[in-house]
């Protein structure tokens, strides 16, 4: 098991909903030592105290569960803050809740986590309120066959490795219809190829992790959400971009579909990253 904290930093606005990502992450704090920031970000004229005593007794509350916890207090853009924040502190994860309360005064909205998703030089955890939250023995990865998408594959492999969990390698080829010539359809077909997926699955059985293959073919974000669904998946985990045309269907609208309809977190890495800001030296 790692020793050294993974530092998660974790997004709130002060509603319920926006806490559900704290039980959904529960799998990786029981198996690994974490240190959470617990982050919210404010409208540059509203006062800070409420804010910090809230965060005080959520901090509190995950020390009591062996959590490693701080918290902080930023005003501005949301979005903006949570990236500049990510970056500069180095962590290693965001976790977030894709939808929070509505409202002038109630910001954390889906619009902002799938910016902080497209934008992250770090993976994103996102999970929906009321979705089903427990163990991670059951994760998805849909590929397409680009290497893109399979930059999602290490993180996996090292999600899998440290649950315990069985993957599903899942190929969704779109239906023919969407296609108007053999050329383009033929393109299609490669992505949820057995052989290939059955070659990922080999890849993670040397890492010493189960894998099994599936192919679906429909509407991308639909299927992967279904099959999820079927499997009773923990965690999906996918790259936010896949190759661009119509051949290769996993795009960001494709993991943004997903992320609206998935039963359970989704796990997200960004596939072009760029450099992290280097440290101060003095």
């Amino acid at each position: 098991m790692p020793t050294d904290p993974l530092r998660v930093l974790v997004p709130l606005d002060g509603s319920t909903e926006s806490e559900s990502i704290l039980p959904a992450l529960m799998p990786l704090f029981r198996r690994r030592p974490v240190k959470v920031t617990l982050l919210q970000v404010v409208p540059p004229d509203e006062a800070g105290a409420p804010v910090q005593e809230y965060l005080a007794g959520l901090r509190r509350n995950l020390l009591l569960d062996g959590v490693q916890a701080e918290s902080r207090t930023e005003w501005g853009n949301p979005a903006d803050e949570i990236l500049y924040y990510s970056r500069e502190t180095w962590c290693d994860l965001v976790a977030m809740t894709s939808h929070g309360r509505t409202g002038l005064r109630r910001v954390l909205l889906g619009s902002v986590a799938e910016s902080v998703m497209r934008h992250a030089q770090v993976p994103v955890l996102v999970n929906r309120p009321w979705t089903r939250v427990g163990d991670w023995l059951r994760l998805v990865v849909p590929l397409d066959g680009s290497p893109r998408a399979e930059a999602a594959i290490p993180d996996a492999l090292r999600l899998a490795k440290l649950q315990g969990a069985t993957v599903h390698v899942l190929g969704v080829s779109p239906p023919p219809a969407l296609y108007g010539d053999y050329a383009a359809a033929a393109i299609a077909a490669e992505q949820a190829d057995v052989n290939y997926l059955e070659k990922v699955c080999d890849r993670f059985a040397s890492g010493g992790v189960m894998a099994t293959a599936a192919v679906r073919e429909g509407p991308p974000g639909w299927e992967i959400s279904k099959f999820a669904e079927e499997v009773g998946a923990g965690l999906v985990c996918m790259a936010t971009h896949g190759r661009t045309g119509v051949g290769r269907a996993l795009v960001g609208s494709v993991t943004e579909d997903v992320l609206r309809a998935a039963p359970c977190p989704v796990y997200v890495r960004r596939t072009v990253a760029a450099a992290k800001p280097a440290r101060a030296t003095a």
